[in-house]
């Protein structure tokens, strides 16, 4: 168990931590959100990071790099009319996306979430984006707002039922904030150049 703030490091993450991550995204988020291969391939490419407390894992975070149109794509459908800098960091695939956060309810407020922002926003701007986005869900009793708001990011967007033509698929995930599928939780959009 934690006993401060200190004592956790972030690392990146190796395949024994796969496991682990989607235990925890499952505890959290449901089933089916994001699959082992996703992780595989994060970690092959240095985004997927682990919150480590003296050997317990605290948290993640899994990021993407979005090839050109791959952000829209992410907003599912939904009408926006995307800002200059988000055009050119589209068209340049320099858009660097926060996919999933995620801590332990035996580590909130120990400063995991931080930290796991921080080696986000270094990760991706070391892969060469421009702009960082996240998709925080609402209701806010999901929502990763707070720790972004502290980083310096801003809200550019909300959606509604975001997720709802994904989740209405047989095999879909329940939605942490709604229950059964489909989910009619909207999102906001968080952005911030680095």
């Amino acid at each position: 168990m934690a006993n401060s703030k200190s004592d956790i490091t972030i690392r990146l993450a190796n395949e024994d931590d796969i496991q682990p991550v989607l235990s925890l995204l499952e505890q959290e988020l449901g089933q089916n959100w994001i699959y082992a291969k996703h992780l595989k391939a994060a970690i092959a490419d240095d985004l997927l990071y682990i919150a480590d407390d003296q050997g317990e894992m605290a948290g993640y975070v899994l990021l993407r790099m979005f090839k050109k149109g791959g952000f829209e794509k992410e907003l599912k459908g939904q009408p926006y009319d995307m800002p200059q800098d988000l055009r050119i960091a589209d068209e340049n695939e320099t858009i660097g996306f926060i996919e999933a956060v995620t801590t332990s309810p035996a580590h909130r407020g120990k400063g995991a979430a931080t930290k796991l922002i921080s080696t986000a926003e270094t990760a991706l701007k070391q892969a060469g984006a421009t702009v960082i986005t996240a998709l925080g869900w609402k209701p806010e009793k999901v929502n990763i707002g707070p720790i972004l708001y502290a980083a310096g990011f801003q809200d550019r967007a909300e959606f509604d039922n975001l997720w709802y033509k994904e989740t209405s698929k047989e095999d879909a995930a329940d939605c942490p904030g709604c229950g059964t599928p489909p989910c009619e939780c909207g999102a906001v959009l968080f952005s911030k150049s680095v």
